[in-house]
């Protein structure tokens, strides 16, 4: 969580977004650079498959705007012997796992799961922030092939908020979490205070870098630039 950071820089930039190994390891563990759920998790998927750890892959329902209306599955979640152990949801993501049917707090925040029926008639967990409820997801074991189709769509669509919004997210190793959307650059601290600043469209790309890690080079900032500006 600490390492490789939250963002959907190319799908702004309107490239395709590869989920083979090959593709994930040149991005994120040799590029410099991050990644959203799906990528996030296939990623530290294949890490538990080195290991020899056995674990399974589930699809979720993201609920944090609409709690009461039918939801796409668009979020990948993995279940590591009785724990949801999730890398990748941006700003809410649990920085460890989380016990099925229980709670448990890391650093300044308490996350748990619950039992619940969705609006879709389903029987799921649903991961919570304290009270407030992120995303469902069914037992049914998936495979990599069904995150193909939600991919898809969650990097090309117009509906999709990643097509729309510039989104980088990250826990520093003092338990501060630091995020970007779009121009508004914010800071959440331990103890529960948020600082907001405004960026320049010229400097996000410098913001990226010093910010978060990531290896944005020159005609990359550029064209982020002209996004915001727009």
């Amino acid at each position: 969580m600490q390492a490789i950071p939250y963002e959907n820089v190319d799908v702004r930039l309107g490239r395709e977004i590869h989920l083979d190994r090959d593709s994930l390891v040149t991005k994120l563990v040799d590029g410099g650079r991050g990644g959203y759920c799906y990528e996030q998790n296939l990623l530290f998927a294949a890490v538990l498959e080195e290991l020899g750890v056995p674990f399974t892959r589930h699809l979720g329902r993201v609920r944090m705007l609409d709690r009461t209306t039918p939801r796409p599955g668009t979020h990948m979640v993995l279940v590591v012997d009785g724990w949801a152990a999730d890398v990748g949801f941006g700003s809410a993501t649990p920085i460890g796992p989380v016990p099925l049917g229980g709670e448990v707090t890391y650093g300044p925040c308490t996350w748990s799961t619950a039992r619940m029926t969705t609006p879709e008639g389903e029987e799921a967990w649903g991961m919570r922030l304290y009270d407030l409820l992120m995303y469902t997801f069914t037992e049914e074991p998936r495979h990599p092939v069904d995150y193909l189709t939600p991919n898809h769509f969650s990097s090309t669509h117009r509906m999709s908020i990643f097509t729309q919004l510039t989104m980088v997210q990250r826990w520093r190793d003092d338990d501060v979490q630091i995020g970007l959307v779009d121009r508004v650059l914010k800071e959440r601290r331990p103890d529960g205070s948020e600082h907001d600043r405004l960026i320049e469209p010229d400097d996000v790309g410098q913001v990226l870098r010093d910010e978060f890690g990531l290896a944005i080079d020159d005609s990359e900032s550029a064209a982020l630039a002209d996004q915001l500006r727009g």
